[in-house]
């Protein structure tokens, strides 16, 4: 039995653009929200997006893919984009991030 809509109480404490959203949703999209909407509210509908469907392993998920990107063919230009989108999602060292860029790119391209 799917629910038809969100009760003016669940929504009220929310940002007035994410009750709008929540109020338009209804069948099985409205209950697979319903399931994870926070106690709290979050402020934004972004928010709530990341807490309910955000992979709980992040920087492990995206270690793992710094590792297994290469420049192949690519430009470096572009590999450096790919590279600072991925490396976006971690904290790491200077010297880590040097390392992970120098042995994703090109032989041709490296320094010993």
């Amino acid at each position: 039995m799917y629910a038809t809509s969100w009760r003016r109480s669940e929504t009220a404490s929310y940002p007035p653009r994410l009750r709008h959203a929540l109020n338009r949703l209804s069948g099985s999209a409205l209950n697979l929200f319903r399931s994870h909407v926070p106690e709290k509210s979050p402020s934004t509908p972004l928010d709530l997006l990341r807490q309910a469907f955000d992979d709980p392993y992040r920087t492990r998920t995206t270690a793992r893919e710094i590792r297994r990107l290469r420049q192949k063919n690519q430009t470096l230009g572009a590999y450096l984009v790919d590279f600072a989108r991925v490396m976006g999602d971690l904290h790491w060292t200077e010297a880590a991030r040097e390392e992970n860029l120098y042995e994703g790119s090109r032989r041709e391209l490296r320094i010993p």
